[in-house]
């Protein structure tokens, strides 16, 4: 029989199915947008992709993404290691290269939560610490890039009219990006709201008949003892508080401007980029957009956003190149990385028959 962690964790795994569709939804919103880039710079803009840009600046993008997966796990490694002592950093490693395939395969990445839950559970980390330790993290990541994205945001202001000519979509997500982590920074480190919500669910579970009462009385007490668990292991690392929630947010601002840097390199390799720091802001302000994109991994909305975003300082023959090159570098790589790591973690595994020898 299976440990109880491995029957639990393959519970929040979306099937093969929803693991087929999303793959799909991925690679056609991706085609999708590398065809509007490509159209915006003329006809033949892809032909030669592999051969447009000088190998030292793409050898140096790809080295630029490990490190990110590295910072990855060790983001997340600094609240896993006070809730659990034992959990070593790959489990927590494996979990963030996990996350880059699950966000990829679902509609805002709504599959990434509980992928990531089952694989700390699949490590040895208890589900209250799980919870605890992906939300404190991604106070990290909000905070990074509501401090990037608005720097980025009032330079581009300042000295351009990319922010100006955006489209509906964009400007609402831009919006969003902006406004998220004002709001749910605060939920997350003084989880007050949670009790009082059960409470509400309760009282109205009071005045409606069964079966809908019921349901709803069940609900307000699971989210009530959820949020009891939530408070006591958020209780458990507040000795070391306000040092990890600011080396969380400096690795987020780390990670943040590495793959910046990224964009800033495909674009020198392919000899387009002599606004550094134009390119840099740029990019701070296409990803803070994307990771609020509704589309599965930012697929399409990315693409097709590269000739709004770079125009000015990437030449509109080489929009659809830059498009196809950079986001194969910051995308389409670690959603291959994070499917190799979710297969390593969760593909059934035959029992070994013991040998007659």
């Amino acid at each position: 029989m299976a440990p109880p962690a491995a029957v639990t964790d393959r519970r929040l795994l979306p099937s093969a199915a929803r693991l087929a569709l999303g793959l799909g939804a991925f690679a056609t919103f991706a085609a999708v947008g590398l065809s509007f880039a490509a159209n915006a710079s003329g006809p033949g803009a892809l032909a030669g992709a592999a051969r447009a840009i000088a190998p030292g600046p793409l050898a140096a993008a790809l080295g630029l993404m490990l490190l990110d997966f590295l910072f990855g796990g060790l983001r997340l490694h600094l609240w896993v290691r006070q809730l659990e002592r034992g959990v070593g950093y790959t489990v927590s490693l494996r979990t963030y290269l996990i996350n880059l395939f699950a966000a990829a395969v679902s509609p805002m990445g709504v599959a990434s939560g509980p992928a990531q839950l089952a694989s700390l559970a699949r490590g040895g980390v208890r589900p209250a610490g799980a919870v605890a330790a992906l939300l404190l993290n991604f106070v990290g990541i909000l905070s990074a890039m509501l401090l990037v994205g608005a720097l980025a945001g009032g330079y581009l202001l300042a000295t351009t009219d990319v922010v100006s000519g955006a489209g509906g979509l964009q400007r609402g997500l831009l919006v969003t990006a902006m406004a998220v982590p004002v709001l749910l920074v605060p939920m997350i480190l003084s989880p007050r709201g949670g009790p009082q919500l059960a409470l509400w669910i309760t009282t109205a579970a009071a005045r409606l008949g069964e079966p809908a009462g019921g349901w709803a009385r069940r609900a307000g007490s699971k989210i009530d003892g959820l949020c009891a668990d939530y408070a006591a292991a958020i209780v458990m690392v507040r000795g070391r508080w306000w040092s990890s929630l600011g080396m969380g947010a400096l690795l987020s601002t780390g990670m943040l401007l590495n793959k910046c840097t990224v964009g800033l390199l495909v674009a020198q390799g392919l000899g387009a980029a002599e606004n550094s720091v134009g390119v840099v802001a740029r990019q701070a302000l296409q990803l803070a957009l994307l990771y609020f994109s509704p589309t599965p991994g930012g697929s399409g909305v990315a693409e097709a956003s590269v000739p709004m975003f770079m125009a000015g300082v990437v030449p509109e023959s080489q929009w659809g190149l830059f498009a196809l090159i950079w986001r194969a570098v910051t995308s389409y790589f670690g959603v291959t990385v994070g499917a190799v790591a979710a297969l390593a973690a969760f593909a059934p595994r035959r029992p070994r028959v013991p040998s007659d020898r």
